[in-house]
């Protein structure tokens, strides 16, 4: 990896921890991310879903399923446009 790489990766990193993003892994079976996939579609992502879009997909169904079941409003970030909106803020 070149310097400039580690420079731009280290911004990174430096965005995200600014904006409050915490780094997990998480295991999928194939059947769950052709699920995840689908409601990306339906999101208005199309193609291979980077890592952020993909984080952008969970994030808008854990927002809608703690919305049901607490009965308090989350924003909920629900489209493609609505995640790039939200993420340049």
């Amino acid at each position: 990896m070149s310097s400039y790489d580690n420079v731009r990766q280290q911004k990174v990193s430096d965005r995200r921890k600014e904006s409050g993003y915490q780094t997990k892994r998480l295991y999928f079976f194939a059947k769950d991310l052709d699920r995840i996939k689908k409601i990306a579609e339906e999101m208005g992502y199309d193609g291979k879903l980077s890592d952020e879009e993909y984080s952008a997909v969970v994030r808008s169904c854990i927002a809608a399923r703690y919305s049901k079941n607490t009965n308090k409003t989350v924003e909920e970030i629900d489209t493609k446009d609505k995640q790039y909106t939200y993420t340049l803020k």
